[in-house]
């Protein structure tokens, strides 16, 4: 299958990957997933003002991670 390269090395990469819808469906999962997991780490940081790892700046701290299921119009994701 032929792909039109972009100005995106990283995207060129993933798109010559796929070898058929499956493999398209799968990454358009794993992206999404991944996607929104990265928002929602950076509210997080900008919420509470700094980093994970980082020293807090005061009394809102972090208390941990629990898993979350996202339910979208392709289905659900953990």
């Amino acid at each position: 299958m032929k792909h039109q390269k972009s100005d995106n090395p990283l995207l060129d990469e993933l798109v010559s990957q796929l070898k058929g819808p499956e493999d398209f469906r799968n990454l358009q999962d794993q992206l999404l997933k991944r996607g929104i997991e990265a928002l929602l780490n950076a509210e997080m940081n900008h919420h509470l003002g700094y980093n994970r790892g980082d020293k807090p700046i005061d009394e809102n701290m972090r208390n941990g991670y629990s898993q979350k299921t996202l339910k979208t119009t392709s289905g659900s994701s953990h």
